[in-house]
């Protein structure tokens, strides 16, 4: 852009000059004044149409800026451009008009621009309204920008005219020039008249020329675009506007050269570029450059700016200094990244999906597939594709059925979404296959389908499971009406779906909904069956309750009600199945046995006044057995030690064998009394429960079995044990018997190593497989409850598998007494104690392999 300064005083010195020589200069002063009017008038005009469509680009520019970023963002802040764009563009549009008045060509040419316009606002609209259930595809995004491009050619158009306009006027001013001689005597008399009408016309045209001067610098300098002048070879800053200064921070860099106010651009090549550009003359147009400042917190910002070097030139042809403008695009840039990074994702997202992707182009007839795509026709990753090979993969049934799909949503009113499901056969593998393909059509401006874009997926298995399905209820049904239950069938929300014949068989009545079902139900069970199903429902609970129905004959038979969920591999509800089965019978005989109940418990009531009594005598016997019987066993035990030791030179060695074999005998009396004891006591002594870290019982159980354990080199390894609820003496009891027996029953040439550890099986919350469900007692799995998992593990001289139950029976011994000693009730103890506790226990072993007692203790057993 070229400015022209000259001052008032300046003007007024001239006119002072040419009315000294007015005689001899005044042609010359005539046509020095025409001149500059005519050269002003047609300056000023250019100048100002040049602005206005300038400022009228800029609108549109801000429209379509706020535009794209709502789009990327949805942030509706972004609107605020977009809508001040569309209401001031109109005002510039009509001032361009106004000053190409009278010229038919540029009305012409501006009203094409106003068309383009109004096109490119109906585009931005339709996308705008586009974004509310989708994002905009390519293809509709690049349409703006060709609306935008195609309308900068056409106010380029109008820019043109203009300057042709300018040399036509530059044209007849030359003509004009060449005026007869006769013409300077007629200026000559009027010169005095006309310096002076001049001399206010300059007035008036360079104060309207410094106004006009002083908008456009205004307007440069509120542009949304990024301007600065720079004069010299060290580029010193002359000008800069509001959005420049913002781009660099706001720093103070007039009157700088660019090296010292921007030395962060070293080593950018925006400095290189300047010097070329002012060295050559030759303009430079920058495209999203990478741009690296430090704002006011001097912190490095990256920014992208589109921007061009122009050479500023003066009258002379010389090169002054360079003009900078452009524009920030780093909010575009980013933008654009962030949509790679999201298409990215995208692709990832569908791989990881075992999902294909399509693309198909009418009107060219290019098909573009995916190597997953591919796969699914049964064609290799590398295959060339066309159309017709899609077309030729079809099923033949499924054809015709496509065809009418395609045919409708080819019309732009039907929505272009399209969810199909058909089978291929593979081109070179010949595998049938389902596919489903799901995706979107475009259409161009006159409603033409321009482009096929989506995903296929395989659903083969799934196709097969819905036949087997489908094979299977028609299975179902078959068997449901066969059996004399009246069976029923609900989808998730418990509205019916099937009902077996057997219900109007015995009813009368086929179930439909409400009416029908109080028809049927006896009045005083309808509320409690109903508010059964309902929390059911809501629960996913088993439905149970017992209901009468109405016969055809119109009596009541009580029946049974049972209804279970089904649930899909998500562990949803999908179904209700369940059927109601006629008890009558059953809740007759129920009466009966109520009588029968009553009856039994007044004897049962007369019983127990016996038990009670025996229970006295058994205590009574219990007391005398621990005081009364073990008392002469002591004594003989006593006397025989006392005559082995005093006469044994006087006994024959018969004799000595037989005082030892007392002896033996009267200890395993005495051990038997006091095994009996102990078994008395685990069934009928206090089951007070405490919670105790089992490890601190196993340490105590240690202590008592010190000697032995010594004797015998036994290594006991206690991993950390639960802490559990438990009856403390009686647990104590346990593992002293299971401990004891594993020292007792060891190898007689291997020391005992006896290994002990625990841990929780969580079955309430359905935490263990199949395989670890399957090792455990049957009748502890039914329980659903949690338990701690007790193992007592040696390396002793184990047992035969099939003594693995008889070993907790009183009195059983595997092994002989002279081999073992023993009473044959320690593990019938153990097998009690673990009774009193609601627990479980079992045994495995291998002859000379060891032996492992697996011990289950509820973690919150019923106290």
């Amino acid at each position: 852009m070229k400015y022209t300064f000259r001052s008032l005083f300046q003007i007024r010195v001239i006119y002072l000059g040419i009315t000294l020589f007015l005689m001899a200069l005044s042609f010359f002063v005539f046509k020095q004044v025409e001149r500059l009017i005519e050269s002003s008038h047609g300056v000023n005009r250019s100048t100002e149409v040049a602005l206005e469509l300038e400022t009228l680009i800029g609108c549109i520019k801000d429209a379509e800026t706020g535009h794209r970023g709502y789009l990327l963002t949805h942030d509706s802040s972004f609107l605020e451009p977009f809508h001040r764009g569309l209401r001031e563009y109109p005002k510039h549009l009509k001032n361009a008009r106004l000053l190409t008045a009278g010229n038919t060509t540029q009305q012409n040419t501006l009203r094409e621009a106003q068309a383009i316009i109004e096109k490119k606002i109906a585009h931005m609209q339709t996308l705008l309204e586009i974004a509310k259930t989708r994002k905009p595809s390519n293809f509709e995004l690049r349409m703006g920008k060709w609306i935008m491009d195609s309308l900068r050619e056409q106010i380029k158009k109008v820019s043109n005219a203009e300057g042709k306009v300018l040399n036509q006027r530059t044209q007849v001013f030359k003509n004009q020039s060449i005026i007869t001689p006769a013409f300077l005597l007629v200026i000559t008399l009027g010169a005095l008249a006309i310096l002076f009408i001049s001399y206010n016309k300059i007035n008036s045209e360079l104060a309207r020329s410094k106004r006009l001067q002083r908008n456009q610098q205004l307007m440069v300098m509120e542009a949304p675009a990024i301007i600065c002048m720079m004069r010299g070879p060290e580029h010193i800053y002359e000008m800069a506007n509001e959005q420049y200064m913002k781009l660099i921070g706001q720093r103070d860099i007039l009157g700088k050269p660019i090296r010292k106010a921007l030395p962060e651009l070293k080593g950018q090549g925006f400095f290189e570029l300047m010097d070329e550009v002012y060295k050559t003359g030759k303009s430079y147009t920058g495209k999203e450059a990478l741009l690296k400042v430090y704002k006011m917190n001097n912190a490095p910002e990256n920014a992208y700016v589109n921007f061009v070097y122009r050479a500023s030139i003066n009258e002379a042809g010389e090169i002054e200094g360079i003009l900078v403008y452009g524009s920030d695009v780093t909010e575009q840039v980013f933008a654009r990244k962030k949509i790679e990074e999201s298409e990215e994702q995208l692709r990832i997202a569908v791989e990881g999906g075992e999902l294909g992707m399509f693309d198909y182009y009418p009107e060219t007839g290019k098909l573009v597939w995916s190597a997953k795509t591919k796969e699914m026709f049964g064609l290799s990753p590398d295959a060339e594709i066309d159309y017709a090979t899609y077309v030729k993969a079809l099923h033949p049934d499924d054809k015709e059925n496509l065809k009418v799909v395609t045919d409708t949503i080819n019309h732009p009113e039907e929505g272009g979404m399209y969810d199909l499901e058909y089978r291929v056969i593979g081109v070179t593998d010949g595998k049938l296959k389902w596919i489903r393909l799901k995706g979107k059509t475009t259409f161009s401006v006159d409603g033409k389908p321009v482009r096929f874009t989506g995903v296929t997926q395989d659903i083969t298995q799934r196709k097969l499971a819905e036949e087997i399905l489908k094979e299977s209820e028609k299975r179902f049904r078959l068997l449901a009406e066969t059996l004399p239950q009246l069976v029923w069938v609900t989808d998730e929300k418990g509205i019916q779906e099937y009902t077996s014949h057997r219900w109007e068989e015995y009813s009368g009545i086929k179930p439909g909904g409400e009416k029908e079902w109080k028809q049927v139900v006896h009045p005083d069970d309808y509320d409690s069956i109903n508010k059964a199903w309902a929390n059911s429902l809501a629960n996913g609970t088993t439905y149970r309750c017992d209901v009468r129905l109405k016969s055809k004959a119109g009596d009541y038979h009580w029946h049974a009600a049972y209804g279970e969920p089904i649930f899909n591999s998500e562990n949803k509800i999908i179904k209700w199945v369940g059927a109601f089965t006629d008890v009558q019978d059953e809740k007759e005989f129920a009466q009966r046995l109520e009588i029968q109940v009553k009856e039994r418990t007044h004897e049962l009531a007369v019983k127990n006044n016996e038990l009670e009594k025996m229970n006295k005598e058994l205590e009574s016997f219990t007391y005398v057995s621990s005081h009364d019987l073990q008392e002469p066993l002591r004594k003989i035990q006593t006397f025989s030690t006392r005559i082995l030791e005093k006469e044994r030179a006087n006994l024959s060695e018969s004799g000595k064998d037989y005082f030892k074999r007392m002896q033996a005998a009267a200890g395993r009396m005495q051990r038997l009394i006091e095994d009996l004891l102990a078994f008395s006591r685990a069934s009928n002594g206090d089951r007070v429960f405490e919670k105790i870290q089992l490890n601190t019982l196993v340490s105590e159980v240690e202590t008592e079995l010190k000697e032995v354990i010594s004797e015998k080199q036994a290594v006991i390894e206690v991993a950390e044990l639960c802490e559990v609820k438990i009856i403390p003496f009686q647990f104590r009891q346990l593992m002293y018997n299971l401990i004891g027996n594993a020292l007792k029953f060891s190898k007689p040439d291997t020391p005992p190593h006896i290994t002990i550890d625990s841990e929780k099986i969580l079955l309430s919350k359905f935490q263990l497989t199949k395989a670890a469900l399957d090792n455990l007692p049957p009748a502890l799995v039914i329980t659903g409850k949690d338990y701690c998992h007790i193992r007592v593990m040696d390396n002793g001289i184990g047992f035969e598998p099939r003594f693995r139950d008889r070993i907790f029976e009183v009195f059983q011994r595997l092994h002989g007494r002279n081999e073992y000693a023993g009473t044959g009730i320690g593990l019938a103890i153990v097998k009690k104690i673990i009774d009193n506790h609601e627990g479980f226990i079992t045994a495995n072993g291998e002859v000379n392999e060891g032996a492992t007692f697996n011990i289950y203790i509820p973690c919150d057993p019923a106290t």
